[in-house]
């Protein structure tokens, strides 16, 4: 069983390691060597190079952060002038770990990664990830206001820094997954709202200010009640809250309804890319007798819904954990929210349903918590 939160950090520090092993060559090299009319400056926690000769002049950096190159001709003419970083946060890789380079990351070739500031946009369309196993489309910007992306607060551009969705709920109020604030303080989380493409500047951008995990998340050790309420620092205006659906509208999510999941998650098992914009898919609920034949009758409880298709093809991934369920309300003049993406065996596998948190079991614990 996995959690639907996009997990970049374990593969970016195995990639990491990688890449400086790669790296690591010019190491080899005596310190203060002279090469072929070149400096060698060679330390514990950095390595430079510096020809300055007929030709011109050349200047190489690297430290554990990132690198810097400039160079000129004799002329003094820059020929080059630029640097890049290697943390965590600044790589997108496939998992083959190949050909990589310091040249921007093309999904449709194997391996590689963004350089810093470089927009998601200049390396792919998004209109080519409507080729996906998932059944999943960009959707209409604008029509989930509720939508928010869960971001790393270190991280200035939101499409590298997503990690999670969630719903506003209240002008001051996000609801999302235990899950994806486990061991999380306040300080390194920020909410971006009103915004389609993540890399964009549309909507705002608010800290996060008190986390309220479910008190039963932890006690169980498992996925049961993967519900977390996320207080603001201040109230959202770039957004519109959702309700809920609640015990007296309980048939709302109901098996059968054509539930619909967004983010900005993963576009299939197997399918690494992830899209700048929002994506979404109808999903019908399933009961949870079919939920438990199909993933066990102890691994969903009461506190769970699912939703999927006998023959898959549908559903949420890695990177949707704490986006909304929502299905139609009861006037159908709009949506309520009905679940909170959570877990699933293999996304979009046949007779594997996804499992989201059933709102309607935590109305009570949301109403108190948000006094």
């Amino acid at each position: 069983m996995f959690s639907k939160t996009k997990s970049t950090t374990l593969i970016a520090s195995i990639f990491l390691a990688a890449f400086l092993a790669f790296f690591a060559v010019p190491f080899a090299q005596p310190a203060h060597a002279q090469v072929d009319g070149c400096e060698i400056f060679e330390e514990a926690d950095y390595y430079m190079e510096i020809c300055d000769d007929a030709d011109g002049y050349y200047e190489y950096y690297e430290d554990d952060e990132g690198w810097y190159e400039y160079a000129e001709d004799i002329d003094g003419n820059v020929l080059f002038d630029d640097g890049g970083f290697w943390d965590d946060e600044d790589y997108f890789y496939d998992e083959d770990f190949a050909d990589y380079d310091d040249e921007d990351y093309d999904p449709n070739e194997d391996g590689g990664y963004y350089d810093e500031g470089t927009e998601p946009a200049d390396n792919y369309d998004d209109s080519d990830l409507a080729n996906n196993s998932l059944g999943k489309t960009e959707a209409t910007p604008g029509a989930q206001p509720w939508m928010v992306a869960q971001v790393d607060s270190r991280e200035s551009n939101a499409y590298y820094g997503q990690g999670c969705g969630g719903s506003l709920i209240a002008p001051q109020w996000v609801l999302t997954a235990a899950h994806c604030l486990e061991d999380a303080n306040a300080s390194d989380i920020d909410y971006v709202i009103g915004r389609h493409v993540l890399s964009s500047n549309e909507g705002e951008r608010i800290p996060a200010a008190q986390i309220i995990l479910h008190p039963g998340y932890a006690q169980t050790g498992g996925e049961d009640h993967d519900i977390a309420l996320v207080k603001l620092e201040r109230p959202a205006t770039a957004g519109t809250p959702i309700e809920l659906v609640t015990p007296a509208t309980t048939h709302l999510d109901e098996a059968g309804i054509l539930a619909r999941v967004t983010g900005w998650g993963q576009m299939g098992e197997n399918d690494e890319r992830y899209p700048d914009a929002l994506f979404g898919v109808s999903i019908p609920l399933i009961s949870q007798a079919t939920c438990k034949a199909q993933l066990g009758d102890d691994a969903i409880q009461a506190g769970e819904i699912c939703a999927g298709t006998p023959e898959g093809g549908k559903d949420s991934c890695y990177g949707d954990s704490g986006g909304p369920l929502t299905v139609p309300n009861a006037d159908g003049t709009g949506e309520a929210l009905a679940g909170v993406v959570s877990w699933g065996d293999e996304c979009g596998a046949p007779n594997s349903a996804g499992v989201y948190t059933r709102v309607t079991e935590y109305v009570d614990w949301i109403a108190q918590n948000m006094r």
